[in-house]
């Protein structure tokens, strides 16, 4: 895809803003047809995907792209926002009314529903999020996530080395999954521009 020129995405505007967002959805599409067609092209590859999330910090704000099972979050003021929508199909069945009980006890309840690479197209959801000085963000995979509770996150996010911290705390818990976790802290806001 096109990138937008670099120089309007400190623009404030909602217009910019959709453009950028737009350019995010069409960039990780290509990226899915293009692990597509190598799986396609190599019948050994066939199956392969990924989850994604994009965290584009520009102007005071963060961009985001997201795919998949990995999570994204906003700490703010002590209070921990969830920004991504889980691409599986236990949230599918939440979403029509199944209760977290029933959806635990599903054998495919991880499944995942979209995924980088599985087709030719894959529909991306993207955000904006203003942010503010002492705003932290956190990136992290379904096996960091499913090994803490949201209580042990902001605990992990108030740590020196917080993404470092977020790991020994999941792996701790001996997770039958693998960990990943970034965190992005917002300083201060003059550094972002």
């Amino acid at each position: 895809a096109q990138a937008p020129a670099l120089e309007g995405l400190d623009d404030p505007s909602v217009t910019r803003r959709g453009e950028v967002l737009r350019w995010l959805g069409r960039l990780v599409s290509e990226l899915s047809a293009e692990v597509f067609a190598a799986a396609k092209a190599d019948r050994a590859l066939w199956g392969m995907g990924c989850t994604l999330d994009v965290a584009l910090v520009r102007g005071g704000g963060v961009y985001l792209a997201h795919v998949g099972d990995s999570r994204m979050y906003a700490q703010r003021d002590g209070k921990l926002m969830r920004l991504t929508e889980d691409h599986t199909y236990g949230h599918e069945l939440l979403s029509e009314g199944a209760t977290p009980e029933q959806v635990a006890k599903h054998p495919q309840r991880a499944a995942l529903t979209r995924a980088v690479g599985r087709s030719p197209k894959v529909q991306v959801d993207t955000a904006f999020l203003e942010l503010q000085e002492g705003d932290q963000l956190l990136l992290c995979s379904d096996g960091l996530y499913a090994s803490l509770s949201e209580e042990h996150l902001l605990s992990g996010l108030a740590a020196t080395e917080p993404a470092e911290a977020l790991v020994r705390a999941a792996l701790a818990g001996e997770p039958d999954d693998n960990l990943t976790a970034v965190v992005i802290r917002v300083e201060a806001l003059h550094n972002l521009r």
